[in-house]
């Protein structure tokens, strides 16, 4: 068996095609991923023929524990790129998820080395109302950041797997997650059975974040959806930019949008293509009004900030989150998300899945992929 190993954005994936269209991986995933055995990678995707003209193929994919997983952003941009190498797809092109699961089509489009994934429309999107008492008498509360035991800051979202996102007040909870954090954050991922991310907002066109993710069962390098649910809360509820680079622990910067899903609209939306645009002007944007940075706690730059954003209708949201909001003062509600009901418990979880809703927005993701082995393996 021949696979090809690629990157893209700090993720790595081993990909094959084959003519049959069912077949079970998992084995195979578990030993070429290994890092030790194997030949290492993130995950294992097979593509699979699919008998329709609009469909270029199918695809399998298996994270390294061999467990499936519907969607993978970095991974679908590496899936357009081997198929359109290999002469199976046309540059601009769709294939769907895999039939057994939840069906999803992904249009992608290649232009050389850059690649372009739209993840489709998100679903579910809601704040928390508790979290799991376990994840908080489990663990010594006086090692973590009360800002992560606040559930108010926690919103539920899902961009093809679901995934719980944080936006946080200090650089350093993403970057240096602690041991005390990182247990944390898996204690959070059983619960929900979802990935989990810390975000932090240094602009509001750039974005930091981990995320500890399922199948992988520790904080990875990068994750595609990750990355879309943290730009969809960020936008839809902080008021952060449509359009952001979202910097995962690998470095390796990721361009990333949502638009209104409008039927017939582009495929790959109306900012696809300009990635060298927006790395040329993504410095010399302003500060959004979540900068969490610590800067931004001085008297004479918050007053800024709320002037700015006053007209929006931002200035409580704005307040609350710097720190401002004075005890007398009337709490404002948290800012309005799409929602399925009233704030969901832990035991709504499944059920709001069952009957899932779509939200109004795509998202997208564009960034280089990179081939950088082909491996010839003892695996048939």
């Amino acid at each position: 068996m021949t696979l090809y190993k690629y990157c893209a954005n700090g993720n790595d994936f081993l990909l094959f095609h084959t003519l049959f269209t069912q077949g079970d991986y998992a084995d195979l995933a578990r030993a070429v991923c290994d890092r030790h055995s194997g030949i290492g990678a993130d995950g294992l995707v097979a593509l699979l023929p699919f008998s329709d003209d609009g469909i270029a193929y199918q695809w399998d994919f298996y994270n390294a524990d061999g467990s499936r997983a519907n969607m993978c952003g970095n991974a679908s941009r590496c899936a357009a790129h081997y198929a359109y190498n290999l002469g199976l797809a046309p540059r601009d092109h769709s294939f769907i998820t895999h039939s057994s699961m939840q069906a999803q089509v992904i249009k992608v489009r290649v232009n050389g080395q850059i690649v372009s994934s739209n993840l489709g429309l998100y679903r579910n999107l809601f704040a928390l109302s508790a979290l799991p008492s376990n994840a908080v008498q489990k663990l010594d509360s006086t090692y973590l950041p009360t800002s992560l035991l606040d559930a108010a800051r926690w919103f539920y979202i899902d961009t093809g797997v679901p995934h719980l996102v944080c936006f946080v007040q200090d650089l350093a909870l993403v970057r240096e997650s602690s041991a005390a954090t990182k247990a944390f954050m898996q204690e959070l991922r059983k619960s929900f059975n979802a990935n989990v991310n810390l975000a932090y907002a240094k602009h509001s066109d750039e974005i930091y974040l981990a995320t500890y993710e399922r199948g992988v069962e520790d904080i990875t390098l990068a994750c595609g959806t990750g990355m879309a649910a943290t730009l969809l809360v960020g936008y839809k509820v902080y008021g952060l930019e449509s359009s952001a680079s979202l910097v995962p622990p690998s470095g390796d910067r990721l361009r990333l949008w949502c638009e209104p899903f409008v039927k017939g609209d582009s495929a790959l939306g109306s900012h696809s293509g300009d990635l060298a645009k927006f790395r040329a002007t993504a410095d010399l944007k302003s500060c959004s009004t979540l900068n969490f940075a610590k800067s931004l706690t001085s008297n004479t730059a918050i007053p800024r900030i709320l002037e700015k954003h006053k007209q929006a209708g931002r200035e409580k949201s704005c307040r609350k989150h710097l720190g401002l909001e004075s005890q007398s003062e009337e709490k404002s509600p948290m800012p309005k998300v799409d929602s399925s009901g009233k704030l969901p418990t832990l035991a709504h979880i499944n059920e709001l899945e069952s009957k899932a809703y779509s939200g109004d927005m795509e998202v997208f993701l564009e960034g280089e992929v990179r081939c950088v082995a082909v491996c010839q393996t003892c695996y048939d």
